[in-house]
C-alpha cells in the first residue's frame, strides 16, 4: 500500500472520528492535540485494523507521536 492511500484512508477515519473536515495537517498533530482521550485512541486502532485488515500491537500504535506515525508503523508491519 502506498502511503498516499494509507493517508487518505487514515483521514477518512479520523475525520469520521472528530465528525468534521480533516487535513494532512491533524495527521501531524498528537491524538491528545485533537482531543482523543485513551479509550478514543483504542476506538481508532481498530478502525485502522478494520481499515488496513491486519491486527496491531495497541501499545506499538498509542506509543507514536501522531497519527501518521502509528499508521505508518502499522503500514511497517504489513511489509515485513
Amino acid at each position: 500500500m502506498k502511503i498516499e492511500e494509507a493517508n487518505q484512508i487514515t483521514l477518512e477515519i479520523l475525520g469520521t472520528f472528530l465528525e468534521r473536515d480533516v487535513t494532512e495537517k491533524d495527521l501531524l498533530m498528537s491524538l491528545e492535540q485533537l482531543g482523543a482521550d485513551s479509550l478514543d485512541m483504542l476506538s481508532i486502532a481498530f478502525e485502522v485494523e478494520k481499515k488496513f485488515g491486519v491486527k496491531i500491537e495497541i501499545e506499538m500504535f498509542l506509543d507514536q507521536d501522531t497519527l501518521k506515525d502509528a499508521v505508518l508503523a502499522v503500514l511497517a508491519g504489513i511489509e515485513e
